[in-house]
């Protein structure tokens, strides 16, 4: 059995992944604004569950862009703390 790896105080192993994760949020929030031509076709075809798909997606974009401006804020407080 392995032990866990342990970090110093103050540092998050996920602090790297912030920027990453803010550029893929934005630019996954980007992408219904593209199709928006297509969704009045999708809706109907497909009735409320368009809206509740895309409601669904940008909700994890911006889960996932909450995440990454958290993380990216921790790791650069802990950079900026004496």
């Amino acid at each position: 059995m392995t032990t866990p790896a342990h970090h110093p105080p103050g540092t998050d192993p996920a602090a790297p992944l912030g920027m990453p994760a803010i550029a893929l949020a934005v630019v996954t929030l980007c992408i219904p604004l593209l199709a928006i031509d297509a969704v009045s076709g999708w809706i109907a075809d497909y009735g409320s569950l368009t809206y509740a798909a895309l409601a669904l997606y940008v909700a994890c974009a911006l889960h996932l862009l909450r995440w990454g401006v958290s993380i990216r804020r921790t790791a650069l407080s802990v950079k900026v703390s004496p």
